[in-house]
This record gives C-alpha cells, sequence and structure tokens, in this order.
C-alpha cells in the first residue's frame, strides 16, 4: 500500500466505510457489492490510501480490477430490470447474460423464462437471448476500369500516367508540357520558381522561354543582392522585354563582397530597414562583449553600407 496524501472529506471517509461494510458482508447479494464498488469507484474514494481503483481492489480485497469491473456490470443490468424482476435474477451468471442485450429487451427475457414455468437460471436466459443481428452481405464491388493510356510524355518520351499527371505539373520537368494554352501556367495568378530553374532546360533557352513575359504584371526577387551576376541578369532581361513590368527586389544584404551597385537593376529604394532600426523597435538586442575576448567586428574595419547608398553607386544605369 502506497502512502497517497490526497485530502478527503470527513462525509467521504464516513461513505467509505459504510460501503466497505456493505462489500465485506456482501457477499449479502452480488448487486449491492456491485453498486458499493461502483460508488467507490466513481467518487474515488479510495484515493487517500490507494493510487487507482486497481490497486484498491487488488490490496483491499484481493480482486482483480476485470472481476471487480464484472461485478458492477451485473449490478447494473439488474438495477435496469422492473422491481418486480429484479429479485428474480439472483445470481451474476445470469445478470452477465442479460448484459448480451440491450436494456430495453432484458425484461421481456426474464418474463418469456416465466410464462414457460421454468426456472430463472443462466442458460434459460441464454436460451432466450434473440438471435444477434447479421448484417446483410454486400454484393461486390466491380473494380474501376483502368484508365485511359496517358498521351503526356515525360523528358525521355516515356508516358506519365494519367493519374499522376497533377503532380508531375508541378515537377522540375513543368516546362516540358506541350500544348502550353491548356497548362497550370496558363491560368495560375502567383508563379514561384528559382532563377536555376528558370535557365535550366527548355533547349538551351531555359524554362522561362515557356513564359509570355506580356503575362506578367510583377516579379519579386528574393535575396536580389545577387541581382548583377550573370544568370540573374538573363532572367530579368527576358521579363523587362514586358516595358510595364515592374520589379520589386527584397534583401536584407545589399552590400556584394565585389561592391556591385544594385543601382544597375533597381531604379530606387522602396523601403529600408537598418539594423539600428531593429534595435530601436525591439526585435534586434546589441551583441554583448565579454570582457577580455578580443573579437575583430564582421565585416572587418569596413564600415556597414547602407541599402541606399549600395544603389546610388549605380544610380542611372538601369
Amino acid at each position: 500500500m502506497k502512502n497517497h496524501t490526497q485530502v478527503m472529506s470527513i462525509r467521504e471517509s464516513q461513505r467509505l466505510v459504510e460501503l466497505e461494510k456493505t462489500i465485506a458482508k456482501g457477499k449479502k447479494t452480488f448487486v449491492e457489492v456491485g453498486l458499493a464498488l461502483a460508488e467507490i469507484r466513481d467518487l474515488r474514494l479510495y484515493k487517500r490510501e490507494y493510487g487507482g481503483f486497481e490497486e484498491y481492489c487488488r490490496e483491499k480485497w484481493g480482486w482483480e480490477k476485470a472481476y471487480a469491473n464484472h461485478v458492477i456490470r451485473a449490478a447494473d443490468v439488474v438495477k435496469s430490470l422492473p422491481d418486480n424482476l429484479a429479485t428474480i435474477v439472483a445470481t451474476e451468471t445470469q445478470a452477465r447474460e442479460l448484459a448480451k442485450i440491450p436494456a430495453e429487451h432484458r425484461a421481456g427475457v426474464v418474463q418469456a423464462v416465466l410464462d414457460e414455468g421454468k426456472p430463472v437460471t443462466a442458460a434459460e436466459i441464454k436460451r432466450h437471448l434473440p438471435p444477434v443481428p447479421v448484417r446483410p452481405t454486400s454484393p461486390p464491388v466491380a473494380s474501376p476500369a483502368p484508365p485511359p493510356p496517358s498521351r503526356v510524355l515525360d523528358g525521355t518520351g516515356w508516358p506519365i500516367p494519367t493519374q499522376l499527371i497533377p503532380l508531375w505539373l508541378r515537377s522540375d520537368e513543368m516546362g516540358d508540357l506541350r500544348a502550353a494554352e491548356h497548362s497550370l501556367f496558363s491560368r495560375a495568378p502567383v508563379i514561384v520558381s528559382s532563377i536555376q530553374t528558370q535557365c535550366a532546360g527548355g533547349d538551351g533557352g531555359g524554362r522561362m522561354a515557356k513564359f509570355d513575359p506580356a503575362r506578367f504584371g510583377c516579379v519579386i526577387l528574393d535575396e536580389c543582392h545577387h541581382a548583377t551576376s550573370s544568370q540573374w541578369q538573363r532572367v530579368i532581361g527576358y521579363f523587362r522585354t514586358n516595358p510595364n513590368l515592374k520589379i520589386c527586389g527584397i534583401t536584407a544584404t545589399p552590400d556584394r563582397a565585389d561592391e556591385a551597385a544594385l543601382g544597375q537593376v533597381f531604379q530606387s529604394v522602396a523601403f529600408e530597414y537598418e539594423i539600428l532600426d531593429g534595435i530601436k523597435d525591439g526585435w534586434l538586442v546589441l551583441r554583448q562583449r565579454q570582457a577580455g575576448a578580443r573579437r575583430r567586428p564582421q565585416g572587418g574595419h569596413r564600415n556597414s553600407i547602407t541599402l541606399r547608398r549600395v544603389c546610388a553607386a549605380g544610380e542611372g544605369s538601369a
């Protein structure tokens, strides 16, 4: 028995004593024992000395929890019967047989045994139980017809299974789909792609050749500090054949190692948020220097170059 410190009220303690007396007698009838056990379990009246109902049954009465639950269930069955029939079901085995059917049919089974003039025993109750309903057998379901052969081929010439075409359209081979007017890209409001994907494939022209620049109103470039590189310039130049196209670049590191000016690509700075702004607004914290440690500021002796200065260095060359 474990030492449990949960507090019980005086009323709970008194009620526990009363119920345990019933169980100890109870051996008087299984109904009273089952109802007493149910109350102890549901109100957790064992909590002062035992960690759970299973431990209580085992330590206090020498019963397994499964047996205690059988007694509780049998008591519930008898309590569901009318008073004139409840006293006739005298044993736990009789109650267990009645527990196999819904509560609304139990009284009818007991009454049927009495109408035949036979004693109410577990065997007679079992004989009068209604048959278990059998579910009707469902007719066999015909197998679905196989999908028609696919007419869409991948980059190697192999046909793509019809059910996989929607997934394939979103793969790296998206540009190899012919009949572009009926493809995903002629209807999508937003297309997300990498620079590398745009430059690859397409018989040397890049997959960007699959797209009509006139269909795009804006191109947003993330990590746009790479925009001065030859690969990026190739993609930007292709879409800039649309004179009405707007290009928006976003970067957290505008200071390039080769000091190439982003003003070659962008005409103005729409928004600028410096490190000090982030510290002031509470998004960043000051770096603490440990005593005795010698650290070289990141970037060496060079001062931070603002985005506005980077763009200004190439202003007018866009």
